[in-house]
């Protein structure tokens, strides 16, 4: 997944106006290792990410990878894959809020790159944005499926508490207008929540076998097709994402 980000949302980006192309990397790489560090670290790893950030100059990090870790790989799922807005603190005090804390590390890290530029409101819905499609990659390239009780659902909920319907949402907040394919990639995104909903018929199966396939093979067109098809050029037209990331043609 630490391609995942510069593949889908930048998979057009071949000119640079704000950063020079390597500061501009820079600048993506620095969005990968937060998002790393926010919903994949554990059992100590991170180091080297996190001291990428401070010297990127991201401010207010945790001091030391100890402060956020989590101690296993299935176990840090159940705190970080929740959703961008679980509660976690409100039944585990001490580990629930270590996602607090990892998910302040995306925002601190778009407060770098943006700084005043970017309202807060906005600024944190393009941090929900990276968040669910690092979520994708795992849904595409997992082992086994996991129900909203244990991680976030792909799509298809009647509480909209899934992926699918989250990055609806966000690109809608973060976008002021429906132009540039935003109309076109919604309605596309809702399809595959409906088929997300028809193959778990309606999430009262534990899907396995040739099903799960056909679940992960819609995580994988999401990931893959439909969002670096329509989301480069949805970023690019808002201001100032496209002063920052694109030269004017």
């Amino acid at each position: 997944m630490r391609d995942a980000l510069f593949k889908v949302c930048f998979s057009d980006m071949n000119v640079y106006r704000h950063f020079e192309k390597d500061e501009a990397e820079n600048a993506i790489h620095a969005l990968e290792c937060a998002a790393y560090l926010a919903i994949d670290q554990f059992n100590g790893g991170g180091k080297d990410e996190l001291e990428y950030l401070k010297t990127f100059g991201v401010k207010n990090l945790p001091n030391s990878i100890d402060e956020i870790d989590f101690k296993s790989n299935q176990y840090h799922r159940k705190y970080t894959h929740r959703g961008w807005d679980a509660e976690i603190g409100v039944y585990n005090t001490t580990d629930g809020n270590r996602w607090k804390t990892r998910k302040q590390i995306i925002i601190n890290t778009a407060d770098k790159i943006f700084g005043s530029k970017l309202n807060s409101t906005k600024k944190k819905s393009f941090c929900a944005i990276i968040y669910y499609i690092h979520l994708l990659g795992d849904r595409e390239s997992g082992d086994k499926y996991y129900n909203n009780s244990i991680v976030m659902e792909l799509g298809g909920r009647t509480d909209k508490q899934d992926i699918i319907s989250e990055l609806i949402k966000h690109i809608g907040i973060f976008t002021d207008s429906a132009k540039n394919g935003r109309t076109t990639l919604e309605n596309k995104l809702m399809k595959y929540g409906r088929e997300v909903k028809s193959l778990t018929n309606n999430f009262t199966l534990k899907i396995e076998g040739e099903l799960f396939s056909q679940y992960k093979e819609i995580a994988h067109k999401i990931l893959t097709d439909l969002l670096p098809k329509y989301l480069p050029e949805i970023l690019k037209a808002e201001k100032p994402f496209s002063d920052i990331f694109y030269a004017k043609q």
